[in-house]
């Protein structure tokens, strides 16, 4: 799911940046960072994550980044950290890592956008204990999504031409 609407389901806001770089016509890894912040209903905490993640893609039609099919492969980490105003413990953080598989579908719309919708199947390999309200972090399972793609380097590149 986007990190700004996972976070705003869950109380709160997020941002997240991506870049990709395609390294052979069918092979490209791609690198994210993302940062969540997350109220909780009583108000009385606050949970914060930043997630970095790497994968690596292939594009069965060497068509390159903006189009069709692919498939891929990855990890995330999510660093976690709380901020309890009421507890004696105000602040604790944890981490838990993830492999991934995905498919996805990504369809051109003019040079400089696609739209993709993707699926796939996340699991979390290391254990990791945080209150109830923010089990949402560390859902296992079907993972699906449907993003929107803005190719920044070819729209600088026609401004600046």
């Amino acid at each position: 799911m986007n990190v700004l609407v996972n976070a705003l389901l869950h109380e709160g806001w997020g941002l997240g940046i991506k870049g990709e770089y395609l390294f052979t016509n069918y092979f490209s890894t791609q690198g994210r960072f993302e940062h969540t912040t997350f109220f909780s209903k009583s108000g009385s905490s606050i949970c914060t994550t930043e997630s970095i993640d790497l994968n690596l893609f292939y594009y069965p039609f060497a068509s390159g980044l903006d189009k069709y099919l692919y498939l891929g492969a990855g990890e995330s980490i999510k660093f976690i950290q709380f901020t309890n105003q009421e507890s004696s413990q105000k602040e604790s953080s944890t981490s838990a890592i993830f492999v991934l598989s995905q498919i996805g579908w990504r369809q051109p719309a003019g040079p400089y956008l696609s739209f993709e919708a993707y699926t796939g199947y996340r699991w979390q390999i290391n254990t990791t204990e945080i209150p109830e309200e923010y089990n949402h972090l560390l859902n296992n399972g079907f993972i699906f999504g449907v993003k929107v793609n803005i190719n920044f380097s070819r729209l600088i590149s026609k401004i600046f031409s």
